[in-house]
């Protein structure tokens, strides 16, 4: 999906630095009142990277552990349980 980023984000996806977005948070403050820094956006960054491999690598353990239609109905349930919720 790397062509659909550029082609709607443009080049300055590759780049968080240069997107404008990156740009208009510098200074502002977080939700706790935090001043958004460079090194404050990377951290985050890396802490969402991090946390999403960790759910996959959390469902393929799942995966493992139970047989398939036991995964497919709890994830069926999940979906309609985050959709009830939100």
């Amino acid at each position: 999906t790397l062509p659909a980023v550029l082609l709607l984000e443009g080049a300055a996806a590759l780049s968080p630095p240069l997107h404008p977005n990156w740009q208009a948070a510098l200074g502002q403050l977080d939700h706790v009142g935090t001043a958004v820094t460079d090194r404050y956006l990377w951290t985050q960054l890396a802490i969402s990277g991090l946390a999403l491999q960790g759910h996959y690598e959390a469902g393929f353990f799942a995966l493992e552990a139970v047989s398939a239609r036991s995964h497919a109905t709890a994830n069926n349930v999940k979906r309609v349980l985050a959709v009830l919720s939100s």
